[in-house]
């Protein structure tokens, strides 16, 4: 009598260990003003931006744009699928590492992930939020309140303003998808003939 002596293995294989995808937010990606939203005025390379400090989003991002205005050095490393607003996903572009933006005298220093955010050129994450240990937030106040290496820091916040008119030079700054209004005022005119083609009228 032979035995099979060959063992089969019937245990299930080892699920994947997989990090939840990433995601930005709705006001990230419309620049949306919210009671929940805080914007601060930075600069990098002395170029002045427009920081989003947004919860919703898990990590940094900045718009591809930006990033090709400012010549920074992105990477392509390994590709990366972030979750936008309609819950579509997009890829990432590329990262630009120890990126430094200076907001009312404080540094931060973190690395970005490249998307085409357009609204807002530049989102901080939960990942740079996680570095601050405990924050505290005034939405009323437009703030931020943190502690860095033993000093304590408070960032103000931008004002929502209503529609402001582009100077020339901002608008040949625009790339990507847009939309230009133009107002002209026009004379005013008698009131047009309620049927301006009379041979419709006998069709009437």
């Amino acid at each position: 009598m032979i035995e099979d002596l060959t063992e089969i293995d019937h245990e299930p294989p080892e699920p994947l260990n997989e990090d939840p995808p990433a995601e930005i937010s709705f006001h990230a990606i419309t620049g949306a003003l919210t009671p929940q939203t805080l914007r601060l005025p930075g600069q990098i390379n002395n170029k002045g931006v427009v920081v989003l400090v947004d919860g919703g989003s898990t990590h940094n991002f900045i718009d591809q744009a930006l990033v090709g205005r400012l010549g920074l050095v992105m990477e392509r490393d390994t590709p990366f699928k972030v979750v936008v607003a309609n819950r579509e996903q997009v890829s990432c572009a590329g990262r630009v590492r120890g990126l430094s933006i200076t907001v009312q005298g404080y540094t931060i220093t973190v690395d970005f992930f490249v998307l085409p955010v357009a609204a807002c050129p530049v989102v901080l994450g939960v990942q740079w939020h996680k570095t601050l240990g405990p924050v505290e937030i005034d939405y009323d106040k437009l703030t931020i309140g943190f502690h860095h290496a033993g000093s304590p820091y408070k960032l103000q916040g931008l004002q929502g303003s209503e529609l402001t008119a582009l100077r020339a030079h901002d608008a040949m700054g625009i790339q990507g998808p847009a939309l230009l209004l133009q107002i002209s005022l026009r004379p005013v005119e008698a009131s047009p003939d309620p049927t301006p083609y009379p041979a419709l009228q006998d069709v009437l």
